[in-house]
């Protein structure tokens, strides 16, 4: 019995109009091309790491992912991404696409006689950034992952080939519901390999280096210093004045750049930093650990507001997530 749980269903050529949770923030969809429309977008948590499944008959999709880094693994079918800058990248069976948090516009094309099929994977940015500290790269490096796009044939390397096999593997796992991902050793494991086979990947595309670029806009500069402190403080921040402080703007601007980059504001960057990081805590927790401890260890001064955090973003309580993941 497969580990995948329904997140969208579209059966027999429904509304076309629809949204999903695949994604850190709903993403609009809209089917297209197709008589009789179908769509099921299934998802599976491994420890941090979400995997998904994507079947369609075609269909457009508007993504907002501002904390983690998404893999793209098209089966069968093709798919048509663009991102805010304009940059168009196109995947089928063979290739993968990579992205750094971003927006993006993508066309889900479906083969003649065959239902689009795709593998999505998001490894938080939490996680990439204690594969760099371990690595011993720079907190300037660690900013080079806000804007990036990878396109796997173009990065011909042994790192791109271990990458998508690895994540073909987990999603088989996954699939095929093996009991083996119920264990915490097992979570980290993986959770370890997709970290170091992508940041083998970024290193192999030249995309790690100690450059700082000061070229880019206000906003997003504003954005990206206001997110690393986040990160890096999400636990000791009293209020987003906090934040705004630190990065040497008013509250007022740091609003305004969030929403322009993110469509968001930074108390939604907050929550989600915290939630990530707390998912990361329940995880690898041990069994006698508190819920409560885990959540005040993260920011969350009221257990019921995290809980119910907690089950609209992840899809079961935090209590569930500690006691389903065994030694």
């Amino acid at each position: 019995m497969t580990h995948f749980q329904d997140v969208l269903t579209v059966r027999n050529g429904q509304s076309e109009h629809h949204q999903s949770s695949l994604f850190a923030l709903p993403s609009r969809i809209t089917l297209r091309d197709a008589a009789r429309k179908q769509l099921s977008i299934r998802r599976h948590f491994v420890g941090t790491l979400g995997v998904g499944q994507v079947v369609s008959t075609g269909h457009d999709t508007q993504v907002t992912e501002p904390s983690g880094l998404t893999l793209l693994l098209p089966l069968c079918g093709r798919l048509i991404s663009r991102t805010a800058d304009g940059t168009e990248l196109r995947a089928e069976n063979g290739s993968a696409l990579i992205f750094s948090p971003n927006r993006r516009e993508t066309r889900v094309q479906a083969d003649k006689q065959k239902m689009f099929l795709a593998e999505t994977l998001i490894l938080p940015i939490n996680e990439l950034v204690i594969e760099l500290e371990r690595n011993g790269y720079s907190a300037n490096t660690r900013q080079m992952l806000a804007d990036f796009s990878v396109l796997t044939p173009n990065v011909n390397s042994p790192e791109a080939t271990q990458l998508t096999s690895s994540a073909l593997e987990l999603y088989s796992e996954v699939l095929a519901g093996s009991p083996k991902l119920s264990t915490k050793q097992s979570q980290r494991s993986w959770t370890r390999l997709i970290s170091a086979r992508t940041l083998d990947l970024l290193r192999a595309a030249g995309l790690l280096d100690d450059r700082r670029d000061t070229s880019l806009p206000a906003a997003e500069r504003h954005v990206r210093t206001a997110t690393e402190f986040m990160r890096e403080n999400h636990a000791d921040i009293t209020t987003i004045v906090d934040v705004a402080e630190a990065c040497g703007v008013s509250l007022r601007r740091l609003e305004t750049a969030f929403r322009s980059v993110w469509g968001q504001t930074p108390n939604d960057a907050l929550r989600e930093i915290r939630l990530q990081k707390a998912r990361r805590d329940l995880v690898f927790a041990d069994p006698e650990e508190r819920v409560s401890r885990i959540a005040w260890n993260n920011g969350f001064n009221h257990l019921g507001r995290f809980a119910n955090a907690y089950i609209q973003r992840f899809g079961e309580s935090p209590s569930q997530t500690l006691r389903s993941v065994g030694n």
